[in-house]
């Protein structure tokens, strides 16, 4: 079925003799449907990566660099021609290259990357097609907008039957049809590779689009039901836990609402939507006019493209900078030399609010007061409340990487994963061997630590979800089964609820695959139809709603600095900021505690939720990734979920009162970061 996963954006009518496999997000030859599907097409395939097209963090550009040295090697071995681009014109030039095909990526810089490679082809007659080579469901498959993560799930099972034993083969060339000789030096890759952390004044969420919470629903009735919850994998991954809902009835209570059956939230999806117009058509005459003031705006940013969200500061397709992609100078955008103080609002701190540790200076409390002034979150306007996030962020990304630099943080890093298909293969081996087992038991313990491993390397590429998939569904399923057998096996009847096992292995593979399948393309789902998936205007109107309500309440207050070094009175949080620092992963399940801690430390709602995104991005090999983004969005602004007891601060968003692994915060104790 690999015609579900195929996208033609720019139709050309040569067949093409030469095709680029232009690999961002799929770095691999094993199980690539885009590779696979630039073969049916000819025989002269180029395997190309332009790392400028890749978006990374420091630990996640060796990572990078680890599986691209692999990668190379597999290539030489298979005989496909392995190029790592600086100028795309001029490798088409050179090889008369006359089809491009791209990984599909629904995240705002990748998409950035697609539409400048379909205004070139388009001058260049060149065929521009988009393989969805990342999910075991295509996410084009499911098609209907939801807004409840059981109704994701419902449909994605639906089709995982179909899909599950789809694998695609790429066989070894007789030979070489062109020298890659000179082509592929690895030297210096990793300064090629994007830095997460530079400013993207193009790379905001899409004003036009005006947030996606008044779209989507606008009461907690709308959030998911879902037993299974969200918790325990690495990094919000593919096994960011799975019992939330058990978990948060014991710490805090039942919900406001017992949940509705999956038949009832795609009814209530109906009746959302028949109100939905009815707002619409009230606000319709707000809304002209706030394009109407916007529009300027937007034609100078390079915004409002509903895919991606804007325009990112992109290479051009040409090797030049883009005239979207130039960075106009921005007073307003200084960042405070010592502290970054949360800002925001222009109320008094209640009393019983502890003061910053760190005192700032002088300049600090001018450029703090002057954002203030400048960046305020006040204005009615969804697109100007859409320029402040970006300011702010930009403001946080410039102090993270000040901040590191100052500390020489990124010297106290030592991984314990290394990039590359085999290690992916051999971490995955593991996992099966030692803790399969006993996950379900075990996967919320920080403590005990059963986590795979294995989601950056799904992330990267490097290895796909569905030999992933395959290899746990044939372990719990007790050896090889064909494919008929496996789609009516015990592991798929009991992901689909069809089946009620009491089998050990069976209870394991069922939670684990909700985590690598279910919430995973849950997320691709989420991030492909929401502009603002990294910002707090990604919320559905309810969460907005409720965190708003409590701006008042008292709140702890921090610099940023205190955050990044983990220097709070907080030994549990602590502990969380300290393992991702220094080994690039944190167990999901504190991940969780750590994310809607922060809400606690900052006076706005927008604020806690971009520095939550950024430190993410910024210290997890499994950042600057769709799972990762929805993980941090259910954690603070309850995307994917539903509302829950009123509590202080959080209002409805579930609340956690702790991580309950004492050995855990004693070890990280003893770490210390920075200088």
């Amino acid at each position: 079925m690999l015609e579900n996963r195929i996208e033609h954006l720019h139709r050309s009518a040569r067949h093409p003799r030469v095709v680029l496999y232009l690999s961002r997000r799929d770095k691999r030859i094993v199980d690539n449907a885009a590779l696979f599907y630039c073969y049916t097409l000819a025989d002269h395939v180029i395997f190309g990566v332009k790392p400028e097209y890749i978006v990374g963090n420091h630990m996640q550009r060796k990572f990078i660099a680890e599986g691209l040295a692999e990668l190379k090697q597999s290539c030489r071995q298979h005989n496909i021609p392995f190029v790592l681009i600086h100028r795309i014109d001029e490798l088409v030039s050179t090889c008369n290259v006359e089809c491009i095909v791209l990984d599909h990526s629904p995240l705002r810089y990748a998409r950035a990357v697609d539409d400048q490679l379909h205004e070139y082809c388009k001058r260049r007659d060149i065929a521009l097609v988009r393989v969805d080579a990342h999910n075991i469901v295509p996410y084009g498959v499911v098609k209907d907008d939801v807004k409840s993560s059981s109704a994701v799930k419902k449909r994605l099972l639906e089709s995982f039957g179909r899909f599950v034993d789809e694998r695609y083969e790429i066989g070894r060339r007789d030979s070489a049809w062109m020298s890659d000789e000179g082509m592929n030096d690895l030297e210096g890759i990793e300064l090629r590779i994007k830095d997460n952390l530079e400013n993207d004044e193009e790379d905001g969420s899409s004003e036009e689009e005006g947030g996606s919470s008044e779209e989507e629903g606008s009461s907690e009735e709308e959030g998911s039901s879902e037993e299974e919850g969200r918790s325990g994998e690495e990094g919000s991954s593919e096994e960011e836990g799975s019992s939330r809902e058990e978990e948060s009835s014991r710490e805090e209570g039942s919900s406001e609402e017992d949940g509705s059956s999956e038949e009832d939230d795609e009814e209530k999806d109906e009746e959302d939507d028949e109100e939905k117009d009815e707002e619409d058509d009230e606000e319709k005459d707000e809304e002209n006019d706030e394009e109407k003031d916007e529009e300027d705006d937007e034609e100078k940013d390079g915004n409002g493209n509903k895919c991606s969200g804007g325009k990112g500061d992109t290479e051009s397709v040409e090797g030049r900078k883009s005239k979207r992609g130039r960075k106009p100078k921005e007073k307003a955008n200084k960042t405070p030399k010592d502290t970054v103080t949360n800002t925001g609002t222009g109320r008094k701190r209640s009393k019983d609010v502890r003061p910053v540790k760190a005192g700032a200076s002088k300049d600090n409390e001018k450029n703090s007061k002057k954002l203030e002034g400048t960046m305020c979150y006040g204005s009615k306007k969804m697109g100007d409340r859409l320029k402040v996030v970006k300011q702010r962020t930009n403001m946080y990304k410039a102090e993270i990487k000040r901040i590191i630099e100052k500390h020489d943080l990124h010297s106290q890093y030592a991984s314990s994963l290394t990039g590359g298909y085999s290690n992916a293969c051999h971490t995955l081996s593991n996992f099966m061997k030692n803790s399969l087992i006993i996950y379900d038991k075990y996967r919320n313990s920080a403590d005990q630590n059963v986590l795979s491993g294995v989601s950056a390397y799904i992330n990267d590429g490097q290895i796909s979800a569905g030999d992933v998939v395959r290899a746990v569904i044939q372990w719990g399923e007790g050896g090889d089964r064909s494919a008929k057998r496996r789609k009516t096996g015990s592991s798929i009847r009991a992901i689909t609820g069809s089946a009620d096992s009491k089998d050990e292995k069976m209870v394991n593979v069922t939670t684990y695959l909700n985590e690598v399948f279910i919430w995973r393309e849950t997320a691709e789902y989420f991030i492909t139809r929401n502009a603002n998936y990294d910002n707090f205007y990604g919320a559905l109107k309810w969460a907005q709603d409720t965190l708003m309500a409590h701006l008042s309440d008292p709140r702890e207050h921090y610099t940023l600095e205190q955050l990044v070094l983990a220097r709070t009175s907080d030994p549990e949080w602590n502990a969380g900021q300290k393992q991702m620092v220094i080994t690039g992963k944190m167990h999901g399940y504190v991940r969780m505690y750590w994310a809607k801690t922060m809400l606690h430390w900052f006076d706005r709602p927008e604020d806690a939720v971009s520095v939550g995104c950024l430190l993410n991005d910024t210290f997890s090999l499994d950042g600057n990734d769709g799972n990762g983004y929805l993980g941090v969005m259910w954690c603070m602004v309850g995307t994917m979920d539903q509302g829950f007891a009123e509590k202080s601060v959080l209002g409805k968003i579930r609340s956690m009162k702790g991580i309950k692994a004492k050995d855990y915060v004693r070890k990280w104790e003893g770490y210390r970061l920075g200088r």
